[in-house]
């Protein structure tokens, strides 16, 4: 979702100039230059303006903000257009607290002004696009937004960008009418039309975001931002998108081709993605893959998955290891929301391929600015999200337990961890578990308009896709960037065991519950508490009850929630996650989305050898929730625990009389 956000100050109109002037009662306090001195005087004051434009435009941030300050106390009361550009001024210097405190002042001294308030709003989608959620209260932003529209009826990105906030609160039906209304009052526009089709899908309308992006393919064929979008919807809307793939990588060609540094000796059009580590060019960075007898093995059980109530075609369920590499870069920039790595020319999309999060990257050059870090790290980044427990846990926890082991602690010279700014406590615990302590955390706090220069070495475990795929799992699937390797979730699995054995809390038994992996938001069940009432009702097969997991819970006990589960439940979602800790074989059922896009949870089952089963009548579209269960609904889903408990059963009375025969043999 995108807001329109300018890049260039806004300019006092001639005609405008004369009145301000005429009504001025303000002295000036001088201290920028001759003509600051005098901004009384109109031809110094439009010099001032001139060169306040031009330092901005240059990137000199600095003397922009100090020329544009002292015109402000000059004309402020007059207008609002000096203090919206040192609001901007801010916003590009990353200090995002006073550009919001200046927009606050600039909509309170003229709340009649239309400007003031869309230049507001844009600053607060922005902060939005950025997942910078707690910046601008809720309340506040769609107050500011809606008087734009207000003050300024017939202004098409007004409309447009209230569009746009309604789809960050989840506002839809007012979203998509906001926003067909912009893109009429515009004469059309591919970023409103682009808005209005993700609005669609993020309502669960996927019919209607199939039909509006057809539209969309239509009206701009040659589009790479059409094509974009297509595939941005198709890859919830509709299963392994292989033109999906093709548009997204192209896409994100077209991304990187377009940045421009200017303070490097990269240019734009010079600029180059890297898919895999081993393809990179620029000095100073190396890769070593460190499981060449593994890669490319395959892995899932034809046993698995089973369907209640009908069938998922295809479902892929075996899948190939990736090739695993160590990189070690020096001198290297990290870049944008999820950490990107680049180097030289080169952009490292790596094991996230054509998944890599490209969308924030810096693109006007003169504004973007450098922090240098020295000393030696390990990295969790890059992550796909910072902020969501699947991708720590299955990704990021995954990449340090892999620099750990091939870096042994005899030989390990390396003792601080690069991390997302603000981890979220199951990154801070998960860490200490393992024996890393928080002041050896060092957090990548991610800005808008700023590089970061880690002067390194940097330690960084990523893996690359298969360059053949004979069961077609992962290069016709969108989602398959976002597939650990087997080996990793393993390590994982077994790095907590031990923990749990050390501690005395590993018990392979267990009390046999079942248990409900609860959910809150989307792909949530409103009438959770009567499926999970029909769940404690099964007491066959020697189940001792239910068991409510709420992702609440210490990080060590989750683990050991899961290890004793004899079968887990639950919706497609993060806290399926933790069946990476499930012993082999304990069946985990799934209820699916609609259309089941996403395979993350069936790859992660297939990776740890459990058994899956899935419930096609009861799902959810990818944003939007199961509703209520009807009584079928959860009947199916009783059938599906039954029938999973009865397979498992079954398995273990075989294995008790191959034992036994097996005896037999030897006496």
């Amino acid at each position: 979702m995108a807001c329109a956000r300018p890049s260039s100050v806004m300019h006092l109109r001639g005609w405008l100039m004369g009145v301000l002037l005429a009504s001025l009662s303000l002295a000036s306090t001088g201290g920028a230059g001759d003509d600051k001195a005098n901004l009384l005087d109109p031809a110094a004051l439009e010099r001032a303006w001139v060169e306040a434009s031009n330092a901005f435009n240059s990137g000199r941030l600095a003397e922009a903000l100090e020329i544009f300050l002292e015109v402000d106390k000059v004309i402020a009361k007059a207008t609002p257009q000096a203090t919206l550009n040192v609001a901007l001024v801010y916003e590009k210097q990353g200090a995002v607290a006073k550009a919001l405190d200046t927009y606050r002042a600039a909509v309170k001294a003229h709340p009649q002004d239309g400007s003031s308030h869309l230049s507001f709003c844009r600053f607060g989608g922005g902060l939005e696009n950025q997942k910078l959620h707690a910046v601008v209260p809720r309340d506040e932003l769609l107050r500011v937004c809606e008087r734009a529209t207000k003050l300024l009826p017939n202004n098409a990105e007004a409309w447009a960008t209230l569009g746009s906030i309604y789809v960050f609160y989840m506002l839809f039906d007012d979203a998509i009418k906001t926003l067909k209304k912009a893109d009429k009052m515009s004469g059309g526009s591919l970023q409103i039309k682009t808005n209005i089709a993700l609005a669609y899908l993020r309502s669960g309308q996927n019919d209607e975001a199939v039909k509006y992006t057809r539209k969309i393919q239509q009206a701009y064929p040659d589009s790479k931002q059409a094509q974009a979008t297509i595939a941005s919807v198709m890859s919830i809307s509709e299963r392994y998108d292989e033109q999906g793939i093709v548009s997204s990588r192209e896409q994100m060609e077209a991304v990187v081709q377009g940045i421009g540094v200017c303070k490097d000796s990269c240019s734009t059009g010079e600029w180059k993605l890297v898919f895999n580590w081993t393809d990179a060019t620029a000095p100073g960075v190396s890769a070593l893959v460190v499981n060449p007898d593994t890669a490319h093995d395959s892995y899932g059980r034809e046993s698995s998955p089973h369907f209640v109530g009908g069938k998922l075609e295809p479902y892929y369920h075996e899948f190939h290891e990736r090739s695993i590499q160590v990189v070690v870069l020096s001198n290297v920039f990290v870049w944008g929301s999820a950490g990107v790595f680049h180097k030289g020319c080169e952009l490292y999309s790596g094991g996230y391929a054509w998944g890599a999060e490209l969308q924030d990257i810096p693109r006007e050059c003169q504004f973007v600015t450098t922090k240098t870090v020295t000393g030696a790290l390990f990295s969790a980044l890059p992550l796909k999200n910072t902020h969501n427990y699947y991708h720590w846990l299955c990704e990021g926890l995954a990449r340090v337990l892999l620099l750990l082991r091939h870096f042994p602690a005899a030989s390990r010279p390396i003792a601080r961890f690069l991390v997302p700014s603000n981890p979220a406590s199951y990154v801070i615990d998960s860490l200490a578990l393992i024996g890393i302590a928080r002041n050896q955390l060092v957090e990548y706090e991610h800005e808008q308009q700023r590089r970061v220069l880690f002067k390194g070495p940097v330690h960084v475990a990523d893996w690359a896709m298969p360059e053949v795929d004979v069961h077609g799992s992962l290069n016709k699937d969108p989602w398959s960037p976002y597939y650990p390797p087997r080996q990793a979730l393993h390590m994982i699995r077994d790095t907590f065991w031990d923990l749990l054995r050390a501690k005395d809390m590993f018990d392979r038994d267990g009390a046999g519950n079942i248990l409900f992996v609860a959910r809150t938001g989307v792909r949530s069940i409103a009438n959770q508490d009567a499926l999970i009432m029909e769940l404690a009702r099964i007491d066959s097969f020697g189940v001792g009850g239910v068991e409510v997991h709420t992702g609440t819970e210490p990080f060590l006990d989750q683990v050991q929630m899961f290890v004793q589960a004899k079968v887990v439940v639950g919706s497609h979602g993060a806290g399926l996650s933790n069946t990476v800790f499930c012993q082999p074989g304990t069946p985990v059922v799934i209820l699916p989305m609609k259309p089941h896009v996403d395979h993350t949870f069936g790859h992660l089952a297939s990776s740890m050898g459990l058994q899956q089963w899935l419930v096609p009548p009861v799902s959810s579209p990818y944003y939007a929730t199961f509703g209520t269960l009807s009584q079928k609904q959860i009947e199916l889903v009783i059938q599906a625990v039954t029938e999973s408990l009865a397979f498992l059963a079954n398995r273990h009375a075989a294995a008790a009389q191959d034992t036994q025969e097996q005896r037999h043999g030897e006496l």
